[in-house]
């Protein structure tokens, strides 16, 4: 489960919920609606669209086994407590179905 904390706060200024609500531009499109993904990182159901780096640089960032690239915020699917970043998210799985 991931907290709703950003640096001691509950809740995300405008500034920051736009900033994590940007594409990274690691994939050309994405399926789901622009409206639907701000909701969802703002109820922190799914991580900020973050740009991954390729090499670990603090040592706390989590690669996502799909893109391989290291996130400071990643997402953890329920049934099997697999991580993976938002941008490979949007594109695996359909709005429709999630």
């Amino acid at each position: 489960s991931q907290s709703n904390c950003v640096q001691g706060r509950q809740t995300l200024t405008r500034a920051e919920l736009d900033e994590l609500c940007k594409p990274s531009g690691l994939y050309e499109s994405c399926s789901w609606e622009a409206k639907t993904v701000r909701k969802l990182i703002k109820q922190r159901k799914l991580a900020g669209r973050l740009s991954g780096k390729d090499d670990r640089i603090t040592g706390l960032e989590q690669q996502c086994p799909i893109c391989l690239l290291h996130y400071d915020e990643i997402n953890t699917i329920n049934c099997c407590k697999a991580t993976i970043c938002t941008e490979c998210y949007l594109q695996a799985q359909n709005p429709r179905e999630r």
